[in-house]
């Protein structure tokens, strides 16, 4: 079965459509192309598919609602950082055990990482151990230290501004 619709019916449609995704904030050029797209006879289904993402993608833009997602998650992003800090900053009893976990984590990785290498530079593994160990603690040590002076030096920021 054939739709055959006027010129009028046509514009009226377009015209709704096109106010409508206009008070979604949809940009102008998405709905021209959105019309040419339609109205070429050589347009396939991926050039509908394409224009249809894309005005998707413009209506969900974060930007474009009334749910701002960094201002909603600031007060979660505030407690997980309270929560990194007291776990890899202090001596917190609360997350003593994870740090036990941590460190026999660590004592297992040493060695698999130490064999993936030698296998790797055919030498051996108890050659590469200190070396795996020392870059790995390293590390660790570097991201810790920067992470704890960093929140250590905001928090003092904001103490000062209160």
């Amino acid at each position: 079965m054939d739709l055959i619709m006027s010129n009028e019916e046509y514009e009226s449609i377009k015209t709704f459509i096109s106010n409508k995704l206009e008070e979604a904030n949809v940009s102008k050029i998405y709905i021209n192309e959105l019309f040419e797209t339609y109205n070429n006879p050589n347009s396939s289904i991926n050039d509908y598919n394409s224009i249809e993402l894309r005005i998707s993608k413009n209506i969900l833009n974060i930007n474009n609602t009334n749910f701002n997602y960094e201002k909603s998650n600031n007060k979660i992003n505030k407690f997980i950082k309270n929560e990194i800090n007291n776990l890899i900053c202090t001596k917190s009893s609360e997350y003593r055990q994870e740090r036990i976990n941590f460190i026999q984590f660590f004592d297992k990785v040493v060695p698999i990482i130490s064999a993936a290498v030698a296998a790797k530079f055919g030498t051996t593994s108890s050659l590469c151990t200190g070396l795996v160990s020392l870059l790995l603690v390293s590390v660790f040590k570097v991201g810790r230290n920067a992470w704890c002076r960093y929140y250590s030096d905001n928090s003092k920021a904001k103490d000062a501004e209160k």
